[in-house]
């Protein structure tokens, strides 16, 4: 039989997250160790994690099957604010906060004390968190958000690409944040297209 966290972690990747370093990578990193160790939540953690695997449930269940949004913003606020009420009591409810083990790559990054190119720097400070920026850059490279899901499965991205789609859409909308790796492969996408012109 399936564990709640299984299904918890589940949602998550239908979701789509992003590691950026917030309290949600810190839960999904516990979430993960818990289900690799077969230790099972306490009670209170087993009430908290169906509330969150429902309201997960809830969010995911706006989108419809080509990963568009199918319901109205207030609705969507409602249910995102009901993933950070249970996120932030899962929390909460933890003995002590675990760390979160980076990447290989982003661990390498750490340790690279070469700073970005000023490009890259650049465009990571000015659009760090524009919705605005980045529904421009998409549009000035020629790209929809379904077709630049696509060119992000054709450049090596292995995750679905009705998943691909939801992270565009979010960013698009400025629901979440544009991670800094976004910023770059838009910067290599416009580096290429301007080569070929």
């Amino acid at each position: 039989m399936r564990s709640t966290t299984a299904d918890i972690l589940d949602e998550y990747d239908y979701m789509g997250t992003e590691q950026t370093g917030t309290e949600r990578d810190r839960l999904l990193a516990i979430l993960r160790s818990r289900l690799a160790a077969g230790t099972p939540p306490t009670p209170h953690q087993a009430t908290i994690q169906t509330e969150l695997l429902d309201a997960l449930r809830a969010w995911n269940a706006c989108f419809d099957l080509d990963g568009i949004l199918a319901s109205d913003a207030a609705l969507e606020r409602e249910r995102m604010a009901r993933i950070r009420s249970a996120e932030r009591d899962l929390l909460a409810a933890e003995p002590r906060p675990q760390p979160v083990t980076p990447e290989p790559v982003l661990r390498a990054m750490e340790d690279d004390p070469s700073p970005l190119p000023d490009c890259v720097a650049s465009a990571w400070e000015s659009h760090a968190t524009s919705a605005d920026g980045f529904r421009e850059r998409i549009d000035a490279l020629g790209f929809t958000q379904s077709s630049l899901a696509r060119e992000m499965q054709r450049l090596g991205d292995p995750r679905p690409w009705k998943t691909i789609l939801r992270n565009i859409s979010n960013w698009a909308r400025g629901a979440t944040d544009v991670p800094g790796e976004m910023w770059v492969v838009l910067h290599l996408l416009e580096k290429t297209d301007a080569m070929a012109s």
